[in-house]
C-alpha cells in the first residue's frame, strides 16, 4: 500500500513515518512544503495550495494522511475569528 503523508517533514509526522516504514507493507511519501531532515529521499516538495502539483504528487497513492497547519496558525486563527468578525 502507498501512503502520502501530507506535512510530515515536522516532529509528529517525522515519527509517523518513521513507524510506517517498519512495516514492509507500506511505501511512504511525504508531500510538504519544507524539506524533511530525516526523510528526504521520500519527501517531495509540494505545496498543497497549488491544486495541480498536489494531484501529480498524489498520482498512485492509496491513502492520504492530512497532517499539516498553516505556517502561522495564530495569525491564522485571529484573521479567521477576529478581523473577519469586526468586519
Amino acid at each position: 500500500m502507498k501512503i502520502a503523508i501530507i506535512g510530515g517533514s515536522g516532529f509528529v509526522g517525522t515519527s509517523l513515518i518513521n513507524k510506517l516504514k517498519e512495516d514492509n507493507n507500506y511505501q511512504v511519501k511525504n508531500l510538504d512544503i519544507a524539506q524533511s531532515r530525516k526523510h528526504h529521499e521520500i519527501t517531495s516538495i509540494t505545496d498543497i495550495r497549488d491544486y495541480c502539483s498536489l494531484t501529480k504528487s498524489l498520482a498512485g497513492c492509496d491513502c492520504v494522511v492530512l497532517h499539516c497547519l498553516p505556517p502561522n496558525i495564530e495569525t491564522t486563527y485571529l484573521q479567521y475569528h477576529c478581523i473577519t468578525t469586526l468586519t
